[in-house]
């Protein structure tokens, strides 16, 4: 099963029975939760847990599957027989615990003036004050405008930053907080440089120069489930949170007035679906930066999307080889899912990962380990490709597929 180490005491795999972990989000418009961890220990101790015990769950193959602190602890019984039939009484100690972005609650911040800076600047700021580590994804070009004394729980004033630049908060299995910006899912493959290639020679090199490339070091690599590692039909969702009118304010905000304003609006949209205006106030400084923000709010929400969730796996049916992917795995991460049950409304579907719930159960034939993952059309997290993506030889004008719908080579059709 899995190693699970309460106050730096590790309980053997068969003491632990049913084991759930939930990871980010089920929904792409949904904000960001702690981890949580709920276990059940079959144990002979009175007391063997206590509030704020800091527990850690790794599995051989996969590695770190949760870091946080214990929050609440259910106290029963059960009874085991051996071999000859003989019961002992033991403990059983339901235990539920809440990952690294929960800590950052208990401290409050801001009782003096900030300048203007920018995002990851202050997002180092509110991490620095509360003495936590965090680790931002984008955003890093965009600046916020100055902060008065407010006092606030640490965690309050980061969501506030993340919500107003468009991002989310959300914790990793191995402990780490991170701030992901929308525009750091748009990071994909990227040219290699030769300075980069380190020994190789030139002829050991396969294919053409303009066929060398890499996946990003900023951005993981993606999963590719084989459709025997899918235990379920997945569910398709619509998305019809529609936006095709925005207004982003930003700046500062003058004193008995408004901030000022940008206005953004998808025509094709207004035209096919009718106007569906929204408002969004932002803490970002510049106005560049607001019309940036309204433009990716188009791209994402102007034509609604289906998204496929409740996507359950067989970890047991993934490769060796495959494996390091999903040790990795964070929400953000790309998935590719082929084979889908037909008819639908696709064959396949390209999605990031918004996150997830794991599950280790005892089952008839040993340890079940299940991975539901929440997944998002990619296009919702302006993951399509880039014209420099393409092939050289690729024209525009033999391109038959709207720009939009280009997410990965497979979608390109030519012009008969």
């Amino acid at each position: 099963m899995v190693n699970v180490t309460i106050a730096g005491r590790e309980y053997a795999p068969e003491t632990v029975a049913d084991l759930v972990v939930m990871v980010g989000r089920t929904r792409v418009t949904d904000a960001g939760l702690p981890s949580s961890c709920k276990l059940t220990l079959h144990t002979a101790e009175a007391q063997p847990v206590a509030y704020g015990d800091t527990l850690t769950v790794t599995d051989p193959i996969y590695g770190p599957r949760f870091t946080g602190r214990v929050t609440d602890v259910e106290f029963a019984h059960v009874e085991q027989f051996d071999g000859r039939g003989v019961a002992r009484r033991l403990a059983a100690v339901t235990v539920q615990a809440v990952g690294a972005l929960a800590r950052w609650g208990r401290t409050r911040i801001g009782d003096e003036p900030w300048p203007e800076e920018t995002v990851a600047d202050r997002a180092a700021r509110i991490a620095a004050l509360v003495g936590e580590s965090l680790t931002v994804q984008g955003g890093q070009t965009l600046t916020v405008v100055p902060r008065d004394v407010d006092s606030k729980p640490a965690v309050e004033v980061l969501a506030e930053l993340a919500d107003g630049t468009g991002g989310w908060l959300f914790d990793t299995p191995d402990g780490r907080t991170i701030m992901q910006a929308v525009d750091a899912r748009r990071i994909g493959n990227q040219r290699m440089r030769w300075a980069d290639m380190g020994a190789t020679a030139w002829k050991d090199a396969a294919g053409a120069w303009q066929d060398q490339t890499d996946y990003s070091p900023a951005y993981p690599r993606p999963i590719d489930p084989p459709p025997a590692a899918v235990v379920y039909e997945p569910k398709w969702v619509f998305n019809g949170a529609l936006v095709n009118r925005v207004i982003v304010a930003y700046g500062v905000k003058p004193d008995n007035g408004e901030q000022p304003s940008v206005y953004a609006e998808d025509a094709d949209s207004v035209a096919l679906y009718g106007a569906s205006e929204t408002r969004i106030s932002t803490p970002l400084a510049q106005q560049g930066d607001a019309m940036t923000r309204a433009q990716l709010v188009l791209e994402r929400a102007a034509w609604p999307q289906y998204h496929l969730t409740d996507v359950q796996l067989d970890l047991s049916q993934i490769a060796a080889a495959d494996a390091p992917a999903y040790a990795d795995l964070i929400p953000g991460v790309r998935c590719t899912l082929a084979g889908l049950p037909q008819p639908a409304p696709a064959q396949s579907f390209n999605g990031v990962v918004e996150g997830w719930q794991e599950t280790y159960r005892a089952t008839g034939a040993g340890i079940g380990h299940t991975l539901t993952l929440a997944l998002s059309d990619a296009r919702w997290s302006y993951a399509v490709l880039s014209w420099d993506g393409l092939p050289p030889a690729q024209r525009w004008m033999d391109t038959a597929t709207a720009w939009k719908d280009l997410q990965t080579l497979d979608d390109l059709e030519t012009v008969a």
